[in-house]
């Protein structure tokens, strides 16, 4: 009886060798596979699974903004235990600057804690359907399955809650599209297949005064003396659970105003979040916005609001309207119409021009260049505006859950000085305009 070569035998048991190690090294990784609930039907249903980006500090959602920035909006196929299953933080972030081991969500309504990574507070009660957004999030069970049906149509959305219990879902249509959140739209949400609520949302329209330093807007069928809930963000983020203003329905047409004067000075940047809670304690919210406005930031940046999918046009002249230094395009952003001009290039003396692509006619700046510079021992910012100016200078971070600001008349010689009603650490970023 022979025996093969050597190299023979390589050839025979390597190669199976290989794959055994390969299968073990994916089963370890794969694990078990989570069960999911399909719609009533027992249709395939659209999986909205969402994930916590790898690094998110210092800056995680905050309270009632935007969810996690990826999502799978296909029918994916999810494995692996839960906590191999990357999951998404809640709507709601006010953290301390540190994180604890073993730190809380903490809730705003009855003071019940529940566990999870940075000491956030709860941001709703109840359910919270968000017409920007076309979602629904909010708290039940850790790993409980929430689904929502529309009554008119039978557009679904179904997801589990993550380790704290925290679900955002958006809905589907029958050919398996995301489909738009309506006022007026009947939805029915079960947790676990049980009915836990029946949601319908009035219509929230409204804009920023940047001006008056105002939050105008109309709630149509809400009652007079239903307060309303407004709060300030920057850019398409909501930083803080501040600035805000709790104000009340005025008159039978829905009419409210939010005063923000002595609070904070609204600019072109900021946004708005509106909400108010349905008879059974759910909440309903929207965004509003400014119009034909925008900012000049660090010379190098325009941002401002226009109508999702419009294009907006800048251009920064030397001699307006002939000698151009600068000039481009960009889409404002779904689903608040954020558009960002990175790369300007302006100086003191030219003239900026932006065009929102809405048929107004284009906003303009004439730029000027004030100085400032940070005292962090002091809580100060110092610096030079042209004499008889108002400048302003305010500190907003989602690290702290912090927003401070103050201002300042420009003195003959073009100096000033502004003192924070916070304190100013090294990380923070004062803005002064």
């Amino acid at each position: 009886m022979s025996r093969s070569p050597l190299w023979h035998v390589i050839l025979r048991w390597v190669p199976v060798a290989t794959i055994l190690l390969f299968a073990i090294l994916l089963l370890l990784i794969v694990g078990g596979t989570p069960a999911f609930a399909g719609p009533p039907d027992g249709s395939p249903a659209p999986l909205e699974v969402s994930f916590i980006p790898p690094a998110i500090y210092p800056g995680p959602p905050h309270v009632d903004s935007a969810p996690p920035a990826v999502y799978l909006a296909q029918p994916p196929v999810v494995s692996g235990p839960p906590d191999s299953v990357r999951r998404p933080l809640p709507a709601s972030y006010s953290a301390a600057p540190d994180y604890p081991e073993g730190a809380v969500w903490r809730a705003s309504q009855g003071g019940a804690d529940l566990p999870g990574l940075f000491g956030q507070p709860i941001p709703n009660p109840g359910f919270t359907t968000d017409l920007t957004y076309d979602a629904f999030y909010g708290f039940v069970a850790p790993y409980d399955v929430v689904s929502v049906l529309r009554t008119a149509d039978g557009a679904y959305g179904s997801a589990e809650a993550d380790g704290v219990g925290f679900f955002w879902l958006i809905p589907y249509d029958g050919a398996g599209r995301p489909t738009s959140v309506n006022p007026g739209d009947t939805f029915e949400l079960r947790v676990n297949g049980v009915l836990a609520a029946t949601l319908q949302s009035l219509d929230i329209t409204g804009y920023l005064d940047v001006i008056g330093d105002d939050v105008l807007g109309t709630i149509p069928g809400l009652a007079i003396g239903t307060p309303v809930t407004v709060t300030l963000g920057e850019g398409p983020t909501m930083l803080a659970d501040e600035p805000r203003v709790v104000t009340l329905i005025a008159d039978g047409a829905g009419n409210f105003s939010a005063d923000f004067t002595g609070i904070a000075g609204i600019g072109p940047q900021m946004m708005a979040q509106v909400e108010y809670r349905d008879a059974a304690g759910n909440t309903v919210l929207a965004h509003v916005y400014p119009s034909d406005v925008f900012r000049l930031l660090n010379m190098s940046s325009i941002q401002g609001f226009a109508v999702p999918g419009a294009t907006v046009a800048a251009t920064v002249y030397i001699t307006y309207p002939t000698d151009v230094r600068w000039a481009g395009t960009v889409e404002a952003r779904w689903p608040h119409g954020w558009f960002s001009f990175g790369g300007v290039w302006a100086e003191p003396g030219d003239v900026v021009e932006v065009d929102m692509g809405s048929g107004a006619p284009p906003a303009s700046l004439d730029v000027e260049c004030p100085e400032a510079r940070p005292d962090a021992a002091t809580n100060q910012i110092l610096g030079w505006a042209p004499p008889g100016a108002m400048v302003r200078a305010y500190v907003w971070s989602s690290f702290d859950g912090l927003y401070a600001e103050d201002t300042a008349i420009a003195q003959p010689d073009g100096s000033y000085t502004i003192t924070l009603p916070a304190d100013l650490e090294t990380r923070h970023w004062p803005y002064v305009g």
